[in-house]
């Protein structure tokens, strides 16, 4: 017999096995997770020197991240990519090593700082022609979120309503309530028999004449 050959989730190009699964965490955990916290305390210690190293680090990673993302499905062809990724990542992470100040000067710097002018421009158009539709998008999304909510919760209110009444119906009548009722019941009889009684005394003597 075959054995069944497993289909695991993809991400892109990239089939997610078990192995492949683990690797990507490790690879987050290093790239992502530690720097975030070594920024953090960079920041709570008022650590300058700290600070600029993990800051050139994101911007480094940044741009790293990006090319990941356009060049994915080229990197399904490279045999260990995740371990190559791991062995970059340790290599940006590690002060000895000083690799992510490397590229940023060498690399990252020169080509912003050669098309800056022109970034800036580009960044100051696209806000400027957002702005108006971006704000008045957001008020749209608002006004239809807070009208769906509020059909929502009414007709949930309504349906929690309904729902209390015919509990109420189909309920039988509490020992309590059954008690009073048979106690009037009774103390009713009595009245009921000599009102009766008196009517029909009444009514006689009507009859014989």
């Amino acid at each position: 017999k075959k054995k069944k050959k497993k289909n695991f989730p993809r991400i892109g190009s990239l089939s997610l096995s078990r192995p492949t699964m683990l690797s990507a965490l490790i690879c987050n955990v290093l790239g992502s997770l530690y720097p975030a916290y070594a920024s953090y305390k960079a920041i709570k210690n008022e650590d300058v020197e700290s600070y600029m190293r993990w800051m050139k680090y994101w911007t480094v990673y940044s741009f790293f991240t990006f090319l990941e993302i356009i060049m994915d499905f080229f990197l399904f062809w490279i045999p260990f990519y995740y371990g190559l990724k791991f062995i970059f990542l340790l290599l940006l992470v590690l002060p000895q090593f000083r690799f992510a100040d490397y590229i940023f000067r060498a690399f990252v710097h020169p080509t912003l700082d050669h098309h800056e002018e022109n970034i800036d421009l580009l960044v100051l158009s696209v806000v400027q022609r957002t702005k108006g539709h971006g704000m008045q998008l957001i008020r749209n999304l608002w006004v239809h979120g807070t009208g769906q909510a509020k059909d929502v919760f009414s007709k949930a209110s309504n349906m929690l309503h309904w729902a209390e009444q015919s509990l109420h119906a189909d309920k039988p009548p509490a020992a309590g309530d059954r008690l009073q009722h048979e106690t009037l019941q009774r103390d009713a009889a009595p009245a009921d028999r000599l009102q009766e009684e008196t009517l029909q005394r009444e009514a006689a003597p009507k009859k014989q004449q």
